[in-house]
């Protein structure tokens, strides 16, 4: 009888311990824990790797965290700021919205396939400036569109003088016309048009292109 007890306690542990080795099984089917080699395996989209020591596992938490806070949808409606100052010019009001798109019109045509205008005013005691940022739907249609407004500076009767130099990988355009000087140029899908009066518009026109 002794014996039978003893034989029905070594088996109920056998069974406990057959029992918890499919338990593990089944944890590692399911992509959860593979404790032999200090791999991490996560079911989540964003799978990585844990080596075993606690520095590099708050490393993997904190790069986890940051691809997950990047597939957060942007704010595609937020709004260009500009800065309130470049060099000693301030400005003084900032154009948007419906009266900006209808200037916009005005010199690109109403078919131009743009997304929004911001005009910012700047001035100082001695100098003005006025910038146009024409935010395109597309970096193509941004391109498209600065060649047809070289094509209007060459045909036009109150341009002056027109020539192009770059900056760094940026080709800029520069027209004098009437009692301005303008300088435009494209990034991306934002066309950017600077105009200046001043006795020495280029050091001006480098603060801002720092700027935009």
């Amino acid at each position: 009888m002794h014996r039978q007890t003893w034989y029905m306690v070594v088996m109920s542990l056998l069974l406990v311990g057959i029992g918890f080795f499919l338990g593990q099984y089944y944890a590692i089917s399911k992509g959860t824990f593979w404790q032999t080699n200090g791999t991490f395996w996560s079911t989540d989209d964003h799978p990585i790797l844990y080596t075993g020591s606690d520095q590099e596992h708050e490393f993997s938490s904190i790069l986890l965290n940051s691809l997950q806070f990047t597939e957060e949808p942007s704010d595609a409606t937020e709004e260009l700021q500009f800065p309130s100052k470049v060099s000693n010019l301030y400005m003084d009001k900032l154009v948007s919205g419906k009266e900006a798109l209808d200037h916009s019109y005005q010199i690109l045509g109403s078919e131009a396939p743009i997304n929004r205008v911001y005009i910012p005013h700047y001035s100082s005691e001695k100098n003005q400036a006025i910038v146009w940022v024409y935010e395109m739907n597309s970096s193509p249609e941004a391109h498209e569109y600065l060649n047809k407004i070289n094509y209007r500076m060459e045909e036009s009767e109150t341009c002056e003088q027109s020539e192009s130099f770059f900056i760094e990988n940026i080709k800029v355009f520069y027209v004098k016309s009437l009692d301005y000087d303008s300088y435009y140029y494209r990034k991306n899908n934002f066309i950017y048009w600077f105009s200046f009066q001043s006795d020495d518009p280029i050091p001006l026109f480098l603060k801002f292109y720092e700027q935009f």
